[in-house]
């Protein structure tokens, strides 16, 4: 099974971008991105899957890097994980985690607090 499609079966895809040259028909395929939520409470996403075929300029596989990282961060993920090591995740801002692979907060400051938490 494909990973995207035992993300779907284990309700976890967050967003699965397909990259064609020609997009209005569809084709030929050139890559896609995939990433899916690591936890329950959906704030910290994973990006899963970043494939492009052979002889596809750079370029298209940093559109699929960023469009797929602004999505988790609309979708409200706080950090981004991923065992992926590409150069374009590097010019993202993303730096080696302490247990192996790459992160990225979404956000510099931390949210405000909850003011119904205390009540």
């Amino acid at each position: 099974m494909s990973v995207p499609r035992r993300l779907i079966a284990e309700d976890r895809l967050l967003c699965w971008l397909q990259a064609y040259v020609d997009n209005a028909r569809g084709h030929p395929y050139v890559g896609h991105a995939v990433a899916s939520w690591e936890d329950t409470r959906h704030t910290i996403a994973r990006l899963d899957a970043v494939h492009t075929q052979p002889g596809v300029p750079t370029e298209v596989r940093g559109a699929l890097v960023r469009l797929a990282v602004r999505m988790v961060t609309e979708d409200g993920a706080l950090r981004v994980v991923t065992a992926i090591d590409i150069p374009e995740l590097h010019e993202l801002g993303f730096r080696p985690a302490n247990e192996g692979g790459l992160t990225s907060d979404t956000i510099d400051t931390e949210p405000p607090p909850d003011p119904d938490a205390g009540a």
